[in-house]
């Protein structure tokens, strides 16, 4: 592997990346929206619930005995304010990672080829796989950057605004650095690995983009299961979860690797 080349791909993409408005809007909107507004929302509307909190009694009692011993002893308030912060939220985490992955990595030859930009790229004195891998190294890097900063904005709402209703802090558990530090950037892999295979076989950023929102419905179908009761995402579980979602990335990695020809891209234009 070239590294000063490859290093050099990234460094020229990922300015040219924070320039493009439709890619950045998303990255500065989602981590508000979810990791701001989201947890509020939750804190609030339970407090807010009244009697309509006994709803939520059968998923409590339905949960591990692992998981209700961590909830504490508080009341039902409590004991559904620590979960849905600390268990259900941590796996909704999981869209931020895939929304990143899915904005950069549509821009990554999609974007090329809007701009004009492509044919100078592939001229440049690279293989195949060091370009490729070019493209996902910056966007992965990216994403990894947002998950740090959107946890940071989590921990912060939460142990500021909404710690005090719990009792104790929030989120610095084994679950959650276990999300963020090994299955988010394992996701976030698979995710560009896919993308940026996608992104050099369409012509332009939008239909790259589309595509991409098509990987975040396992998430939304993960936190629905557990949201119904269906399974529990624990620290164990999510050890697992990352193991395999990395395993799965690295397989898509090595068929892109072997799919990829620059001469292909030029055909598309």
């Amino acid at each position: 592997m070239n590294w000063p080349s490859i290093f050099a791909i990234v460094r020229r993409d990922l300015p040219v990346v924070a320039r493009a408005k439709a890619v950045m809007i998303p990255l500065v909107v989602l981590p508000i929206v979810l990791f701001v507004g989201l947890p509020l929302l939750v804190s609030f509307g339970l407090d807010a619930a009244g009697s309509e909190l006994e709803d939520l009694l059968p998923l409590i009692e339905a949960l591990p005995e692992s998981i209700r011993a961590h909830l504490g002893d508080g009341d039902l308030l409590e004991q559904a304010q620590a979960y849905l912060l600390e268990y259900q939220l941590a796996t909704f985490f999981l869209i931020v990672p895939l929304m990143v992955c899915s904005v950069i990595a549509a821009d990554s030859f999609a974007g090329e080829k809007e701009r004009k930009t492509l044919e100078s790229l592939l001229y440049t004195p690279t293989t195949d796989r060091e370009l490729y891998f070019a493209k996902l190294l910056g966007p992965w890097v990216a994403a990894l950057v947002v998950t740090l900063a959107s946890y940071g904005l989590y921990l912060a709402v939460c142990n500021l605004v909404l710690a005090g209703s719990i009792g104790r802090p929030v989120a610095l558990t084994p679950l959650w650095f276990t999300v963020v530090l090994w299955l988010s950037p394992g996701v976030a892999a698979l995710g560009l690995s896919a993308l940026v295979v996608v992104s050099s076989r369409v012509r332009g950023f939008q239909e790259a983009y589309q595509a991409g929102g098509v990987l975040v419905l396992p998430v939304v179908a993960l936190v629905a299961a557990q949201f119904a009761g269906l399974l529990f995402v624990d620290t164990a579980m999510a050890v697992l979860l990352g193991a395999a979602t990395w395993v799965v990335a690295l397989g898509v990695m090595a068929l892109g690797f072997g799919l990829f020809r620059r001469e292909r891209l030029l055909e598309r234009i």
